[in-house]
């Protein structure tokens, strides 16, 4: 059973290629695989699709983003009440089923299952303008009503799906993804993470784009409550800077940690290369997520899959993915955050970590079959 994901590249939501990649690895190494991924991308951009498992390509300008196309598919849907230029590439290559990449219209002749990683409006409206919200939502509700089903991952977005489109929350399905662990090699080694980041002492990383739900705010309170307290610790945070929704948020934050006196301690590094973020992940004392809001937090998934321990905000999403080394924290209290961080850095023992780390890379190809086992069990529910 074929089934077509289309795959762009680039982009601001790097959570979004990850879990795609993380999904293809998994269905790729799943034993006695009953369905067939296929990828589908632009005509050019060899890029989008060279670090995905070696799946068929398939490369049309049927899904080309620029305006004059966009412009093209949307007129003829609007015509035929389905997307028959993608219809036409996938009746072409014998895939019956669509996943994770929108819906095909409300006459299409071709099973679609569409992907809905939150309803982060509902909850934050604060953080997007009236207009992308309504946007949003209307597009939300498209994927809703047209698609066959509507693959969510967690139980709290399920929940919020029902709320939002009741009457459509029978398509629901909750697959709740698993992260890749990182290479064992090639890893940037110790001494040289040192000397490139002028790593002094034990740190914790903060993995997290800077958007603003991401709630680095938070971090930067603690930093200033232990550094009253005569303690210091150091968070280095990786991740893209920049957010077109906000663009002002960077460069607030920064300025706020400036304000609190902890620019030394609160390090931002940005994106860094592969090799160097797999070696923070290994000799950090823990991960930190103080997100006010996720649908299913990846970097709680890398946690777990790496064996690590991670301070995270107490939200539903974070308890439903229940890591077994988690601290948990009131997502905007900086005095219980600093106490989570002191309490984390008493329980490393370096060794300890190392077992940890071996055990959890053990248990993950178990792991990662049962979420390819359930994401088969979705895609051939929509053939029968």
């Amino acid at each position: 059973m074929r089934v077509g994901i289309v795959v762009h590249g680039g982009g601001g939501w790097l959570g979004g290629r990850n879990y795609i990649r993380n999904l293809l690895t998994a269905v790729y190494n799943l034993p006695g695989r009953q369905i067939e991924p296929v990828i589908l991308t632009t005509p050019t951009g060899h890029d989008q699709v060279s670090d995905l498992p070696p799946f068929q390509v398939i490369r049309s300008a049927a899904f080309n983003l620029d305006r004059t196309s966009e412009f093209a598919r949307r007129a003829l849907t609007a015509v035929f009440r389905r997307n028959v230029a993608v219809e036409r590439v996938l009746r072409e290559h014998k895939i019956s089923v669509l996943s994770h990449s929108g819906h095909l219209g409300p006459r299409a002749s071709i099973a679609t299952i569409g992907w809905i990683p939150d309803f982060q409006s509902m909850h934050m409206p604060e953080f997007q303008t009236e207009r992308a919200r309504a946007d949003r939502e209307r597009r939300l509700l498209r994927i809703c009503s047209n698609c066959t089903k509507v693959i969510v991952s967690s139980e709290s977005v399920r929940n919020d799906l029902i709320k939002f489109a009741p009457r459509y929350s029978s398509r629901a399905e909750v697959l709740r993804f698993v992260a890749a662990p990182f290479a064992r090699e090639p890893v940037t080694p110790f001494p040289e993470l040192i000397e490139k980041y002028e790593i002094d002492r034990p740190f914790f990383l903060l993995p997290n784009q800077f958007w603003a739900h991401k709630n680095h705010r938070t971090v930067i309170g603690a930093l200033k409550v232990l550094k009253e307290k005569g303690r210091q610790i150091t968070v280095l945070a990786t991740g893209a800077t920049q957010d077109h929704r906000n663009p002002g948020h960077f460069n607030s934050t920064m300025e706020y940690a400036k304000e609190c006196g902890v620019l030394q301690d609160f390090r931002v590094l940005g994106l860094v290369p592969y090799a160097d973020l797999a070696g923070l992940m290994k000799w950090t004392v823990a991960l930190i997520n103080p997100s006010l809001f996720e649908g299913w937090s990846t970097s709680v998934e890398e946690a777990k899959t790496a064996g690590k321990a991670i301070v995270l905000s107490d939200i539903s999403v974070h308890r439903e993915q229940n890591p077994e080394r988690g601290i948990f924290f009131a997502p905007m209290d900086a005095e219980q955050l600093a106490d989570a961080l002191l309490l984390a850095q008493s329980r490393f023992d370096k060794a300890a970590d190392l077992e940890f780390q071996e055990r959890a890379f053990e248990q993950f190809p178990r792991r990662q079959q049962e979420f390819a086992c359930e994401y088969q069990r979705i895609v051939q529910s929509v053939s029968t």
